[in-house]
């Protein structure tokens, strides 16, 4: 929490945290205590998720997204495979290839919230 409040104090007009990240077992309560700690640090920040979800995902996780986060945006894992699969015709998605996908989106989506102007 130091080095992220260190960078926070760098910035003129600091208006919240863009939080992506994965809801796997193995990190949910990783990603759940951070956005704890953040939500009870900058309560005046806007908190944005961008949730990777499978196919199980605990109830404590969704409990803690919807209590400590803003905007929530989910994204299914296995639906983003289908995609690569089937739209864009990759024979055997990769998790480089279901990455890229990913940040493609998440690049689309918070593109007006990264530049002023309209964005065609």
């Amino acid at each position: 929490m130091d080095k992220i409040q260190h960078e926070i104090e760098s910035y003129d007009k600091f208006q919240g945290f863009i939080f992506s990240h994965s809801a796997y077992k193995e990190y949910e309560n990783l990603s759940s205590k951070l956005l704890i700690n953040l939500k009870s640090e900058y309560s005046n920040k806007i908190i944005l998720s961008n949730t990777i979800i499978g196919s199980y995902i605990d109830n404590h996780t969704i409990s803690d997204l919807l209590n400590y986060v803003d905007i929530i945006i989910y994204m299914e894992y296995k639906s983003i495979f289908n995609i690569c699969k089937h739209q864009l015709e990759i024979e055997t998605p990769t998790d480089v290839n279901i990455n890229k996908f990913i940040a493609l989106c998440w690049s689309n989506i918070t593109c007006s919230m990264r530049f002023d102007g309209c964005v065609y």
